[in-house]
């Protein structure tokens, strides 16, 4: 069986997800899929990407643009539509990855560098900054307080 790469799965799936999703839409025929929906898949398409190369440092627009065949311009586009950025979107999905990391105890030896590594930041001290810029503490502070319970989310 030939050998694929993992983006090019990925691609792959998006693909049959798109053609089962249009097969499977009662309100229109075979074939015509609307922008908003189209607009929807693609959007979709991004996120996963995103998702899967979060830890990456380089992960910028341009990539996630390259690896979509798409232009930056578009990509920007597709998640200006949901009211947000794309530089945006990946910055609060890596602050909500350094959460789960940092409060799970099975990564409790992780030191907090490493937790800033793990999610796709080069400088623990911008990571820092941009964890305070965003919970107002900490990563270590935030840590903790999950620990003792007395992070209003725990």
């Amino acid at each position: 069986m030939p050998s694929i790469s993992a983006s090019e799965a990925a691609r792959a799936l998006w693909a049959a997800l798109d053609i089962a999703v249009t097969l499977f839409t009662g309100d229109r025929e075979v074939g015509q899929v609307d922008a908003d929906h189209a607009r929807r898949v693609r959007l979709a398409q991004l996120k996963a990407h995103v998702l899967a190369n979060l830890a990456d440092p380089d992960l910028t627009v341009a990539r996630v643009a390259a690896a979509n065949y798409m232009s930056p311009r578009t990509i920007q586009a597709i998640f200006a539509s949901e009211g947000e950025s794309v530089a945006a979107w990946i910055r609060a999905r890596r602050m909500e990855r350094a959460c789960r990391e940092l409060t799970d105890p099975a990564l409790a030896h992780l030191t907090v560098t490493a937790v800033s590594s793990r999610v796709g930041y080069r400088s623990p001290s911008h990571f820092g900054q941009v964890f305070v810029a965003t919970l107002g503490m900490t990563p270590h502070a935030y840590r903790t307080a999950v620990a003792r319970g007395t992070w209003p989310e725990s």
